[in-house]
C-alpha cells in the first residue's frame, strides 16, 4: 500500500508542476485579479464581472451572445422556466433591491438580488452568488424564490456548487424551489465558450482568460489535457486514491485544531480579566470559531460579542475577526461601519505578517507548514491573536457602553 500511495502522491505531483511549467509559458502566471487581491471580493469583482458579460448592452459590444452562451448551459436550459425567457429582451440588473427585509414565517421578502435578468414580459432569472458562503443571510434563498414567485427562476452558485444552508433556504427544496450552479464546472466551461466568441478583441479575450486562470485557481482546477491525466492516474490506484480521501481531510482538520486550541490559550492568557473564552464548532465543520465575551455580559440574551472565524480546513475562506450578532439582525451599534452581513455587522479579515494576503487554512501550503515547522506554526499563532487583540481593543470600550446601556435584558 505504501508504496502505492507513494507512486500515486510523485504523479500527481508530476502533472501538477506540468500545469505550473504551462502557466510560466503562457504568462499565467500574472493575474491583475490576484495582484489586487480581489480573488474572493464577491461584490466588487465576481458579481459585477458576470453581470457585465451577461448584459446584452455591456461594454463587451458583444449584445446578446455571452447571455444566450448562457442560456445554454445544461443546468439552465434544462429549467422549464429559463427555456421561456426571451434573450432578445432581457434587461440585467446587478445589486437589485427588492424591497426591506422581512424573514418573518410566510412572509419572507426583500433584499439585494447579486444578478437579475429580467425579459420584457416579467419573466425572470435571479443568480445568488456565493463565492464566500460567509455572506449567507437568513431566509435569503427564500426570499429571492419569493420574488416574482410565478416567473423567477432562482440559482444559487458557489465555486463547487454547494446547497445554501437551511439558515438560508429554510425548507425549500434544492432542484425544486432553486437550482444549483458552480464556478468549477458551468461558469468555467460557459467562460470558456465566450472566448470562442471574442474574435480579435485582445482586451477583452485576455480579460475573460485572466477570470478564467482565477476560478480555476480558486476551485482547483486544471485544463483539460492534465485533468484527464489525473483521473487516470487516480482510477488506476482507485484504492489508494480512496484512502487519500477519506484520511486527508481529517489530517488537515487535525492541524488546523491544534492551532485553534493554541489560539484560544493565548486569548484567554491575554484578555482573562475581562472576557470569558469559548470554543465554536470545531474544525470538522465549515464553520470553526472562537466566541469572545465580555464577563459582564456573559448571557444567552446578550445580543452582541466577539468572534473569531474560520478555522476550517474544508471552507476556501480567509479568517475574519468581528461582532458577532447573535441574532442575525441589523444593530444599531457602530451603524455607520455596517458590513451588509447580518451576523457580522462589523468585521475585517486578518492578513499574514507580510499583510500579502488573508489568513486562510484552507491554503496547502500553510497546513503543510504548520505541520512540519513548529516555530512557523508558533508565530502564525501568534499573529492571529494579535490581529485578534487589536480588534478587540478598538471596540472594547464603545460595545461594552453600548451593551450597558442597552435594554436587551
Amino acid at each position: 500500500m505504501k508504496e502505492k500511495l507513494n507512486w500515486l502522491l510523485s504523479g500527481t505531483r508530476t502533472i501538477l508542476n506540468h500545469q505550473r511549467e504551462i502557466e510560466k509559458v503562457r504568462g499565467e502566471t500574472f493575474n491583475i485579479f490576484t495582484i489586487l487581491k480581489m480573488d474572493k471580493k464577491e461584490t466588487v469583482s465576481h458579481t459585477p464581472f458576470l453581470a457585465e458579460l451577461l448584459n446584452p448592452n455591456g461594454s463587451h459590444l458583444m449584445g446578446n451572445v455571452f447571455l444566450k452562451l448562457f442560456l445554454a448551459l445544461d443546468p439552465v436550459k434544462s429549467v422549464s422556466n429559463t427555456a421561456l425567457v426571451n434573450p432578445e429582451k432581457i434587461q440585467v440588473t446587478e445589486n437589485k433591491h427588492i424591497g426591506t427585509v422581512v424573514i418573518e414565517d410566510g412572509k419572507e421578502a426583500g433584499g439585494y438580488i447579486d444578478i437579475y435578468l429580467a425579459d420584457n414580459n416579467n419573466r425572470s432569472i435571479t443568480i445568488e452568488n456565493k463565492i464566500d458562503q460567509k455572506t449567507e443571510q437568513p431566509k435569503q434563498v427564500v426570499r429571492y424564490c419569493n420574488y416574482n414567485r410565478l416567473n423567477n427562476v432562482v440559482f444559487y452558485l458557489t465555486p463547487f456548487g454547494t446547497e445554501p444552508s437551511e439558515k438560508s433556504r429554510a425548507k425549500l427544496e434544492c432542484n425544486k424551489d432553486f437550482h444549483l450552479l458552480s464556478y468549477k464546472t458551468d461558469i468555467i466551461k460557459w467562460l470558456k465558450e465566450c472566448l470562442k466568441e471574442t474574435g480579435d478583441n485582445a482586451i477583452l479575450r485576455q480579460s475573460i482568460r485572466q477570470y478564467i486562470i482565477l476560478l480555476q485557481k480558486i476551485t482547483f482546477s486544471m485544463e483539460n489535457e492534465q485533468e484527464r491525466d489525473l483521473d487516470i492516474l487516480m482510477l488506476n490506484h482507485f484504492e489508494e486514491s480512496s484512502h487519500i480521501i477519506a484520511n486527508f481531510t481529517k489530517a488537515k482538520g487535525r492541524i488546523a485544531e491544534e492551532a485553534r486550541q493554541r489560539v484560544i490559550k493565548m486569548l484567554k492568557e491575554k484578555l482573562d480579566n475581562d472576557f470569558n473564552i469559548y470554543a465554536g464548532d470545531n474544525t470538522d465543520n465549515n464553520f470553526s470559531q472562537i466566541w469572545v465575551k465580555y464577563k459582564a455580559h456573559d448571557n444567552e440574551k446578550c445580543p452582541l460579542f466577539f468572534g473569531l472565524e474560520s478555522f476550517s480546513p474544508n471552507t476556501n475562506e480567509e479568517m475574519y475577526v468581528g461582532v458577532f450578532s447573535m441574532a442575525g439582525k441589523a444593530t444599531d451599534y457602530c451603524r455607520e461601519q455596517f458590513s451588509g452581513e447580518a451576523f457580522w455587522p462589523i468585521y475585517y479579515s486578518l492578513e499574514d505578517e507580510n499583510a500579502n494576503e488573508g489568513i486562510n487554512f484552507f491554503k496547502g501550503d500553510i497546513l503543510k507548514k504548520m505541520s512540519q515547522d513548529q516555530e512557523f506554526k508558533k508565530k502564525y499563532v501568534e499573529r492571529i491573536v494579535s490581529e485578534v487583540e487589536k480588534f478587540i481593543v478598538l471596540h472594547k470600550v464603545s460595545l461594552l457602553d453600548f451593551l450597558d446601556k442597552s435594554k436587551y435584558t
